[in-house]
C-alpha cells in the first residue's frame, strides 16, 4: 500500500462487503479509518512516514474474520502515532479530554468544597457537573486553536 488513497478505497470496499454480511459495526468502523487516511492525504502526510501502520493494516485486512474491536483497536493506535509524529488531533479532541480533566480536576475539589461546607458528603458528586462544562470549555478553546494552527483533521466519530 503506497497511497493512502488506494488504502481508503479498500477499506471502503472491505466496509461494503462486512455490509452485505449484516456486520454494520464494523463497516463504521472501517469507514472511519478510511475517512483518517484521506484526511491525512489532505493534510499532505506521506505514506512512508507511516510504513509500520499500513504494515499492520495490511496483516489486519488478510484476516478473514475481522472484529470491530480490532478496528478500533488499530485506529486508536493509529491516531496516537499521528499526534505524536505530526501533532494533528480529530475534532472535539480535546473537548473530550478536558471534560474528564475538568470533572476530576475541578469537579471533585468543588464536590469535597460543597461536602464540608455543608456539613453533609453527599453533595460530593455535585462538584463534577460543575467541573464537567469547565474542563469541556477548555478543550473546545484548544480544539479551536488546533484548527487555527492547521493541526485538526476533518473527522469525526459517529459511533
Amino acid at each position: 500500500m503506497e497511497d493512502f488513497k488506494i488504502v481508503s478505497e479498500e477499506l471502503k470496499k472491505r466496509a461494503e462487503v462486512e455490509e452485505s454480511k449484516g456486520n454494520k459495526t464494523l463497516r463504521k468502523r472501517l469507514n472511519y479509518t478510511a475517512n483518517i487516511y484521506i484526511a491525512l492525504d489532505d493534510k499532505g502526510v506521506k505514506p512512508a512516514d507511516l510504513n509500520d501502520q499500513l504494515k499492520e493494516l495490511r496483516t489486519l485486512l488478510d484476516r478473514p474474520l475481522l472484529k470491530p474491536s480490532e478496528v478500533t483497536r488499530y485506529y486508536t493506535k493509529l491516531l496516537s502515532a499521528v499526534q505524536k509524529q505530526f501533532g494533528y488531533v480529530p475534532e472535539k479532541y480535546h473537548q473530550n479530554q478536558w471534560m474528564a480533566i475538568g470533572m476530576a480536576a475541578f469537579g471533585m475539589p468543588f464536590g469535597i468544597l460543597f461536602g464540608f461546607a455543608l456539613d453533609n458528603m453527599a453533595f460530593l458528586g455535585i462538584g463534577l457537573p460543575i467541573g464537567m462544562p469547565i474542563g469541556m470549555a477548555i478543550g473546545m478553546q484548544k480544539d479551536k486553536q488546533a484548527k487555527e494552527q492547521g493541526l485538526q483533521l476533518q473527522i469525526s466519530c459517529d459511533f
